[in-house]
């Protein structure tokens, strides 16, 4: 089960890799600074998507280091980092990128991005928002941020279906508040001996096996799903989820 997954995850980034970014003619080296569960998959990814460097250094940097934002830029700009993939508060640790002219994608996911971090890293390259919980084998929806527009998740990425839905699993309309419910093949069998929990979280609806994240969204005028907030207590903490009931 967990190599299916893993490969689902893998294929399921390449696409997102090879749509937006395969347009990058120009060598790339990409710098993780979030936890990643397949080990080796940011090389591949790069490989694959034409790529013709990468420097690996996922998990290379001291705690000193994430904590300050001067020694992530100085690392960032020594290494020639092209392709940055981090949580939103590692960039507001960072303050702004007007000083990362290699810099030229961001990619942030983990945790809520807000308005003042796109205002900061958008401009002068392209910044995509990740969005997606490890009950539906992480990313499963996308959005491309641009400074001084407003912030979503965007819509699902290939291989997903994503609905907003009240408390009886009803559609909402366009507009409306509701749960966000993620259905496709990327969607996890459940928890480990947990039943109970399984059953309120995964559900079948209209014939479709799908998840409710508990996040609570509505789309906008554009169609892209809003992130509002949580319809429970969890909490974000650098990209980390945490259940204050536990």
């Amino acid at each position: 089960m967990q190599f299916s997954i893993s490969i689902f995850f893998f294929f399921n980034c390449l696409i997102f890799v090879k749509s937006f970014m395969g347009s990058i003619n120009r060598p790339s080296t990409s710098f993780q600074l979030k936890s990643i569960n397949e080990e080796g998959l940011a090389t591949i990814f790069a490989r694959l998507s034409e790529k013709r460097i990468l420097l690996d250094v996922e998990g290379a940097g001291t705690p000193e280091m994430m904590q300050s934002g001067a020694d992530l830029k100085l690392t960032i700009n020594e290494l020639g980092i092209t392709i940055l993939d981090t949580t939103p508060t590692n960039l507001t640790i960072m303050g702004t990128g007007y000083d990362l002219p290699l810099l030229r994608i961001v990619i942030v996911g983990g945790e809520q991005c807000t308005a003042p971090v796109v205002e900061k890293w958008q401009p002068g390259r392209r910044f995509f928002n990740m969005y997606g919980p490890t009950e539906t084998t992480v990313s499963a929806t996308y959005a491309e941020l641009f400074a001084g527009k407003p912030v979503s998740i965007g819509n699902g990425l290939p291989g997903y279906t994503v609905s907003i839905r009240d408390e009886t699993m009803k559609v909402v309309k366009n507009g409306e508040e509701g749960e966000l419910c993620i259905g496709g093949k990327g969607v996890t069998l459940g928890y480990l001996n947990a039943p109970v929990k399984t059953a309120s979280k995964f559900v079948f609806v209209d014939g479709a096996r799908i998840y409710k994240t508990g996040d609570l969204v509505r789309e906008d005028k554009d169609g892209s799903v809003v992130f509002i907030g949580r319809a429970d207590s969890q909490v974000k903490i650098r990209g980390y989820r945490v259940e204050l009931e536990d």
